[in-house]
């Protein structure tokens, strides 16, 4: 119950990551949006609190080319 404390106003996002995450089919999200709102810290709290495998990537500004490798080494390392 702490996580909703922490995340004032994000209930609807969260209850969103478990229905998402509950889904009988794979799923991807994107989530993007302004500067400094949280974005992060709502996904990293999500993840450690669901006590299961979970891949989170950040793109950086860089080619499409940097970007497929990266995320093709973090699926890797996973």
């Amino acid at each position: 119950m702490s996580l909703f404390k922490t995340f004032k106003g994000r209930l609807r996002e969260l209850h969103l990551l478990d229905a998402l995450w509950a889904a009988p089919d794979a799923t991807l999200l994107i989530l993007y949006g302004r500067r400094r709102v949280g974005k992060t810290r709502l996904i990293t709290q999500w993840v450690q609190q669901r006590q299961q495998r979970a891949l989170y990537w950040v793109a950086e500004p860089s080619s499409s080319l940097d970007q497929l490798r990266s995320f093709s080494q973090t699926i890797y390392k996973a």
